[in-house]
């Protein structure tokens, strides 16, 4: 269960960072 709960953990934290990763780079994002 540990090990499911820190996948869950980095996950989410993988996805706050795609989002700020989009918001900074904006539409050249899409290009890549």
């Amino acid at each position: 269960m540990s090990y499911f709960l820190v996948m869950m953990k980095v996950t989410q934290s993988l996805k706050k960072k795609l989002v700020q990763i989009r918001e900074i780079s904006g539409i050249d994002y899409k290009k890549i």
